[in-house]
């Protein structure tokens, strides 16, 4: 009787020992998570657009803390050249599945929603920065892709630019002319603020 208690205990044991190995051993083999991997846009707080037409009229002034529809701004350094920054500003970035994507009031030109794409570049890598390259692309009802004259009225400045997963903050104006007429023309003023993102 006392061999079997022993034997029992000692199944036991080894049972247990199993189970500890077993655990240990896919603790070990298991990956961090990389977050870079990992996108997760948010609202950074401080995004504001106006578009205004050549005479400096104000045709739209949107504050994305008090719309309803889904914004974020996000950027990071290029990893093939450290002069070179990126930053994209979205305005309405539901799905497009999304049934809410399409209850959007219309902006001035009647487009629901639409992606600012700015390059800076500090050339002297001391906090010198001038715009590079500047798209605006308005999107869902009305599609038209604009982009900087990139003339002296084209200015940029950086009030922050953070660590990773701190925020690069600062503003920016310039005159865009579509790409298929060049008589529609805007004229762009935006503070933003973006996330800073992993370098890629």
């Amino acid at each position: 009787m006392q061999h079997q208690i022993i034997k029992r205990e000692y199944i036991h044991f080894l049972f247990y020992l199993t189970i500890i190995i077993v655990i240990t051993s896919c603790e070990k083999h298991k990956e961090v998570e990389d977050p870079c991997d990992f996108c997760c846009p948010q609202s950074t707080g401080i995004n504001n657009v106006t578009f205004k037409n050549t005479n400096s009229d104000t045709l739209q002034y949107l504050n994305f803390i008090e719309v309803n529809e889904p914004c974020y701004s996000m950027g990071y350094r290029s990893s093939y050249n450290p002069e070179e920054t990126r930053i994209s500003i979205y305005y309405n970035d539901y799905n497009t599945h999304d049934p809410e994507h399409f209850q959007t009031e219309p902006l001035f030109n009647g487009a629901i929603s639409f992606e600012i794409s700015l390059t800076i570049i500090d050339s002297t890598l001391s906090n010198q920065y001038e715009v590079d390259r500047l798209r605006i692309s308005f999107k869902n009802g009305y599609y038209a892709g604009y982009e900087s004259v990139y003339d002296a009225n084209t200015s940029i400045t950086i009030l922050k630019y953070g660590e990773l997963w701190d925020k690069i903050e600062g503003s920016f104006t310039s005159t865009c002319i579509n790409y298929n007429n060049n008589a529609d023309t805007l004229i762009i003023d935006c503070q933003f603020s973006a996330v800073r993102w992993c370098d890629q």
